[in-house]
């Protein structure tokens, strides 16, 4: 009789290590359907920053967006990252995940280009683009 498969735990991310834990943050968001996930390194402008890494996503309806944000929340606890708050709703359009020195960003496309975040942190270095991104 063959053995039952076991579900292989995720390792735990270093709450402190801010760079491993913005890219697992983009990499969940990339899995889960999301479009031009972008992570800029905020850390040289600390002294000014809200963050140390945001990340930028667009969700492709009010429901992608709740299910992201459900994934982020789930896949970072599993990891044992703590969630410090959440801000926004889908319906909003708009939803800020904060893990303590990452801040991500979902927007419905609209918003986005309404907004054009980027744009505020250009002069960041830009440590991850999925390929999406034009």
């Amino acid at each position: 009789m063959a053995e039952p498969k076991t579900k292989t735990k995720k390792p735990a991310l270093d709450s402190h290590d801010t760079e491993a834990v913005a890219r697992f943050c983009a990499e969940v968001c990339h899995d889960h359907k999301a479009e031009a996930v972008m992570v800029f390194d905020a850390r040289k402008a600390a002294a000014t920053s809200l963050a140390d890494y945001y990340v930028v996503c667009t969700a492709t309806s009010d429901p992608h967006l709740r299910a992201l944000k459900n994934h982020l929340e789930k896949e970072l606890a599993a990891a044992g990252v703590p969630l410090l708050f959440v801000s926004g709703t889908p319906e909003s359009r708009w939803v800020v995940v904060n893990f303590s020195g990452i801040l991500v960003h979902l927007f419905h496309s609209d918003l986005r280009h309404y907004y054009k975040v980027e744009e505020l942190w250009e002069e960041h270095p830009v440590i991850y683009r999925s390929p999406d991104c034009a």
